[in-house]
């Protein structure tokens, strides 16, 4: 289970539904406007988003050789108050003739038009769906026992905890952690269209790396998109989409063809005092 970390707009978005107030996206804080793809779209404020897309990158890492010429690997982590991700790679790229079916598309957003190595015209994809989120549960932890948290009657009578001011306290290594999983996944299919992305943008299918994913929060929004032939059809497309939390990881696609696949912890954890 991966561990990731919370970003400035998911705490804003957070507060804004639980005191019942308009979500207000800040200018530079999007990632259609990085892309701009749908930027001068805003969702309406009292509609709030969810965490329902993400985004992958190969800028979460470097490599340097230390004094002996052994090859080292530096991590680099983000900062709570970061949008976007060092160096974003895309989903897929379809030639303007040969894109997505309807079917297909379902599962990718941020969809923009570019011209490639090749000097071919491709539909790029910048986002993915999330799986679908079911549930979550409530654990008590006590040093490294996990059991399931459940509410007593003692709580409707609560006895005040007294920390001595004279006397070392010895407190126990408990807390309570909200679980909610979060996964994210690639079959094979889905790689090989990231690989053939990265050959097509950039040249080379080793930039597929992902070493840094953003998971979005976004509101969906129904678009009609130009398709082959002169024709148009209906997609539902990510507006207002942020950064809600940061990953670190390091997967290199091109040694990982059959499966990728992340279960993410997205909740929160805190201590008890509980003296021994």
């Amino acid at each position: 289970m991966r561990l990731s970390t919370p970003t400035l707009y998911h705490t804003q978005n957070s507060n804004s539904r639980d005191l019942g107030i308009p979500h207000v996206i800040m200018e530079h804080t999007t990632m259609n406007e990085k892309l701009g793809i749908l930027s001068e779209i805003s969702p309406t404020p009292n509609d709030y988003p969810t965490l329902n897309v993400w985004c992958i990158g190969n800028g979460g890492h470097k490599y340097a050789q230390d004094a002996t010429g052994f090859p080292e690997t530096t991590r680099l982590s983000h900062q709570y108050i970061d949008p976007f991700l060092y160096s974003m790679i895309p989903f897929a790229a379809r030639p303007h003739s040969n894109d997505f079916t309807e079917d297909e598309r379902k599962k990718y957003f941020l969809r923009r038009s570019e011209k490639l190595l090749d000097g071919g015209n491709y539909w790029v994809y910048y986002a993915k769906e999330i799986d679908p989120i079911t549930s979550g549960s409530v654990t008590k932890v006590v040093n490294t026992t996990e059991q399931d948290f459940i509410p007593t009657e003692s709580l409707l009578n609560l006895s005040p905890v007294v920390l001595s001011s004279t006397e070392i306290n010895e407190l126990s290594a408990t807390k309570i952690s909200t679980y909610v999983p979060v996964t994210i996944t690639l079959d094979s299919s889905e790689i090989e269209e990231v690989l053939n992305a990265c050959r097509l943008k950039y040249g080379n299918e080793n930039r597929a790396v992902i070493s840094e994913i953003a998971l979005c929060q976004s509101h969906r929004f129904q678009i009609e998109i130009d398709v082959y032939g002169n024709q148009t059809a209906t997609m539902t497309e990510a507006i207002g989409v942020q950064t809600a939390h940061h990953l670190k990881t390091t997967s290199d696609l091109t040694e990982q063809r059959s499966l990728f696949h992340l279960k993410i912890n997205v909740g929160n954890s805190e201590p008890l005092i509980d003296i021994i």
